[in-house]
C-alpha cells in the first residue's frame, strides 16, 4: 500500500498542538529564497495555455483590466514552478477597490438564488437572517451546477453565469494567452480561520483540457498541490487576498487542497467604517473567499469584450 504523503503533509499544516514551520512555504512575493520558482516574461506569457493568438497588450493602460478592478495587465508578475508543469500564479493583479467590488459580489449576490447553497441544499436556507446566513454559508454554486453526490454536471441543472465574473475570467485568461477558454462553472468557497478543504482532484467536468481559474480573497491561505496521486509528496504555497491560481497542463488533475487558513497581516480591500460596507469589512476580516471557475464542456459563446 502507497504511504499517502498527501494526507501527511496535510495533516502537519492543520494541526494545532504544535509549532509548524513555515520556512519552506513557496512565498511568491519573495521569490529570491526559492531558486525553482520561474518569472514569465511577455513573450514567454503568450504561449503558456495554448497555442492561440493572445490579447496581450503590450504597453499603456488596460482599459478592460481598469472595468474589472484589475491593474493594467503590464503590471502583473506572473510566476510558475520548475517541478510543477502547468501551474501558474498571478501574485494579486487587484486594485484595491478591485478586491473589495469582488468580494461584494460574492456576499451580496453570488450566494441567493437562482445560484445554490450549502444551505439551501440542507433546507436551511430561509432559517437565517443575514448575519446568520454569512455565518454558515459554505459553499456556492454559479453557472453549470456542481452535484455533491454523484459528481456529475447536468446539463439541465445550471443558472446563468454571471456577466462580470465571466469576462474577468476571459481577460485573465486571454492576457496569459488562452483566449478560447469559456467559463461556464463557478464554485465559491467561504472559509473560517478554522476552515479545511481535504485534498482532491477536480475530475468532474467533461473537458478536462482547460485550466481552473483560482481567486483568493481575505485571509491567507496555505495551499498544497502534488501529483496525480496521494503518493506524492504535495508543495506547500501560501496564497493572498488577489492571488489567482491557474491549474492547467499537469497540474489540472494534480491534488490539491487548503490545510489551514492564516490571519492576513495586510488587508488588501478597502470598505469604509460606519457605511452600509462595514458588514462585508468586518466578514472578510476573519474569512477567506475562494472563487474558482472551469470550463465544463465544449466551448459555448463566443466571447467578445
Amino acid at each position: 500500500m502507497e504511504t499517502d504523503l498527501f494526507k501527511e503533509e496535510f495533516k502537519y499544516f492543520k494541526s494545532r498542538n504544535s509549532p509548524i514551520d513555515y520556512s519552506k512555504v513557496l512565498d511568491f512575493e519573495d521569490v529570491d529564497r526559492f531558486p525553482f520558482i520561474i518569472k514569465y516574461d511577455d513573450v514567454s506569457m503568450r504561449n503558456l495555455l495554448d497555442k492561440s493568438e493572445s490579447v496581450f497588450e503590450k504597453s499603456g493602460a488596460c482599459q478592460t483590466c481598469d472595468k474589472f478592478g484589475l491593474k493594467s495587465h503590464d503590471k502583473w508578475k506572473i510566476y510558475g514552478h520548475s517541478e510543477l508543469n502547468g501551474l501558474f500564479i498571478i501574485t494579486n493583479p487587484f486594485t484595491p477597490s478591485g478586491q473589495s467590488f469582488w468580494i461584494r459580489k460574492c456576499l451580496e449576490t453570488y450566494p441567493y438564488k437562482p445560484n445554490i447553497t450549502n444551505l439551501e441544499k440542507l433546507g436551511k436556507e430561509n432559517e437565517y437572517k443575514d448575519s446568520e446566513y454569512l455565518k454558515n454559508l459554505r459553499w456556492t454554486t454559479i453557472g453549470y451546477h456542481h452535484n455533491w453526490d454523484t459528481k456529475v454536471y447536468n446539463k439541465a441543472n445550471r443558472s446563468p453565469f454571471p456577466e462580470c465574473l465571466y469576462y474577468l475570467i476571459y481577460h485573465i485568461s486571454s492576457v496569459i494567452g488562452n483566449n478560447t477558454f469559456d467559463p461556464q462553472a463557478a464554485i465559491i468557497n467561504y472559509y473560517h480561520l478554522n476552515s479545511t478543504l481535504s485534498g482532491h482532484t477536480d475530475h468532474s467536468e467533461q473537458d478536462l483540457t482547460s485550466p481552473i481559474y483560482s481567486i483568493s480573497l481575505g485571509q491567507d491561505a496555505i495551499f498544497l498541490i502534488g501529483g496525480r496521486t496521494k503518493a506524492v509528496r504535495p508543495f506547500s504555497i501560501f496564497l493572498r487576498s488577489g492571488d489567482v491560481i491557474v491549474m492547467s497542463g499537469e497540474s489540472r488533475l494534480s491534488y490539491h487542497g487548503v490545510p489551514r487558513i492564516l490571519q492576513t497581516k495586510e488587508e488588501r480591500w478597502t470598505f469604509e467604517a460606519d457605511t452600509e460596507q462595514e458588514c462585508y469589512g468586518s466578514y472578510i476580516k476573519n474569512s477567506r473567499i475562494n472563487i474558482n471557475v472551469r470550463q465544463v464542456f465544449a466551448k459555448e459563446k463566443e466571447m467578445n469584450e
